[in-house]
């Protein structure tokens, strides 16, 4: 996704995102709402994960995510080179995404790190 906000790629939920200004090397903490689309409420227990890459090749892995609650949470994320990432949010990983009523999601977004 472009932009700080958008829906997971199943439409289940609303994913916004705040992000602090990035440096290279140092770890960043990124605010994310998670919002159902059938409720529109916080969604809670999603623990997400942050998994990045960039040109293709996997970036480092941040600490775990802390739910701060009605779907707020922080998650760490650590960037070790400039350029155009992709950062792609797991919500609900440990669950099956095979049954249509999972709340197995992602939702991804660019980050620009100079």
């Amino acid at each position: 996704l472009y932009g700080t906000e958008g829906d997971d790629d199943d439409c289940k939920y609303h994913v916004k995102i705040e992000v602090p200004a990035l440096c290279e090397g140092k770890q960043a903490v990124i605010k994310l709402t998670l919002t159902s689309k059938s409720t529109n409420k916080g969604v809670t227990g999603a623990a997400p994960e942050l998994e990045t890459t960039l040109d293709g090749a996997a970036g480092p892995i941040a600490d775990e995510s802390t739910e701060k609650g009605d779907g707020v949470y922080e998650v760490p994320a650590l960037f070790d080179k400039p350029g155009r990432w992709v950062g792609k949010f797991h919500f609900f990983e440990t669950c099956s995404d095979t049954p249509e009523d999972s709340p197995h999601g992602h939702a991804g977004f660019f980050f620009q790190v100079p």
